[in-house]
């Protein structure tokens, strides 16, 4: 990254740069995209990063590019309010569509029944003949004039969000205190990576961990795993 800047491109191309970069290598790559002059085109699932540093936001959905001016966070309440509004307009649309549907269908019953009646009465035959051509006209006419409507301007349905949804269980009842360290120390090659280190998790927190790379994130963990 740091090799890319020094080179003071008009065009960089980032791809999840901010993986495996600790909360001071992401401040120094932010720093360095606000201050450069030329243009960044970043792929990042790391929200608040895209939220600091991105004024545009190109989205590759339903396959089409869809373009916001913004950060992430306007992208995304910009295209809620679409889908909110996308969903109103196929609603109704399709209210509409249910109204003329139902119109045909009674023409077309009215127009069975003077068939049937232009065969049966000799006297009024050919009225009964007439009304029947003439309803058939107005169905035809009908359905072409809605699939003309929705050929322009057919509203899709919202396709709905992809959800993950899980439960996680404990195998036993656990107390109230779920782990408590006490003067916990750990050194790498002669390295201190911590010590008297003091803590206790309760039942039910979410802990995260930080600090700079190195500091011993991923060596704690093993050490609460019991793999360290």
């Amino acid at each position: 990254l740091a090799k890319g800047f020094a080179e003071n491109p008009n065009v960089l191309i980032l791809d999840e740069p901010t993986n495996h970069l600790d909360e001071i290598s992401t401040g120094f790559l932010i720093k360095q995209i606000k201050n450069m002059k030329g243009t960044v085109i970043v792929v990042s699932h790391d929200r608040y990063f895209l939220d600091v540093v991105a004024t545009k936001i190109w989205s590759i959905e339903d396959k089409k590019l869809i373009e916001h001016s913004g950060n992430y966070t306007s992208y995304m309440k910009a295209r809620e309010k679409k889908r909110k509004s996308q969903q109103r307009e196929y609603e109704k649309q399709q209210k509409k569509i249910e109204q003329v549907e139902t119109h045909i269908k009674e023409l077309s019953s009215w127009s069975q029944k003077a068939h049937a009646q232009s065969t049966k009465q000799e006297g009024v035959k050919e009225f009964y003949r007439v009304k029947a051509k003439r309803m058939d006209a107005q169905v035809k006419s009908k359905r072409k004039r809605l699939e003309k409507e929705l050929e322009k301007a057919k509203v899709e349905r919202v396709k709905e969000e992809y959800s993950v949804e899980f439960s996680i269980q404990a195998n036993k009842k656990v107390g109230k205190r779920f782990l408590e360290v006490k003067q916990l120390k750990k050194d790498f090659h002669g390295k201190v990576l911590f010590e008297n280190v003091n803590f206790t998790i309760q039942h039910g927190e979410k802990v995260a961990i930080v600090g700079p790379n190195g500091s011993g994130k991923t060596t704690l963990l093993k050490m609460i795993m019991g793999t360290e």
